[in-house]
């Protein structure tokens, strides 16, 4: 999704970023919803209990969202990416600290190799912009919780009967967002 969103910037240089999240969740929630009308996926509908819990996530989920597009804006794509690296590992402490998943030895050997080559991708950024890196700063903050709050709430609904399943969190986080 970042090289498509930063080639519709490098094209058409788009002014509205919400346009664009519209447009991208619109078709995205479009293909779900034909996906489940033909038979291919399916998940449950939603209801008001459905929407009240989902509502923390959507928040973080449209966060990153429009966090993730303007620092397009300012940042180079290479970047973005090791920004977007960087937020597993504050995915996977975030994972430690709330759920109790700790990472075994290789996990962690391998997330500091991704530090270090972040921080000398960084150090080397020639075009730095402070904007960008506050946008790609919230971005992974947002990013971390997103997939944080998911997971809280996936196991909440299971434990409700409401799972949504593969294609129920995105059908809802596109059409809510």
């Amino acid at each position: 999704m970042v090289l498509v969103n930063k080639s519709i910037d490098n094209i058409f240089g788009f002014r509205s970023v919400f346009a664009l999240i519209f447009w991208q969740n619109l078709v995205t929630w479009l293909g779900i919803l034909i996906a489940r009308l033909l038979g291919w996926v399916s998940f449950p509908l939603i209801n008001f209990d459905f929407v009240v819990k989902w509502i923390p996530v959507e928040l973080v989920f449209s966060t990153m969202l429009v966090s993730s597009i303007l620092s397009l804006k300012y940042l180079t794509t290479n970047i973005i990416v090791i920004f977007k690296n960087l937020t597993n590992i504050l995915t996977a402490i975030c994972d430690w600290y709330f759920f109790g998943n700790k990472p075994n030895f290789y996990t962690v050997i391998s997330l500091s190799m991704m530090v270090l080559s972040s921080a000398i991708a960084g150090f080397s950024d020639l075009y730095f912009h402070k904007m960008g890196y506050f946008w790609m700063f919230v971005n992974c903050i947002a990013t971390a919780a997103n997939t944080i709050l998911l997971k809280r709430l996936q196991n909440q609904l299971k434990a409700s009967k409401l799972e949504q399943g593969r294609f129920g969190t995105p059908f809802w986080n596109n059409i809510l967002s």
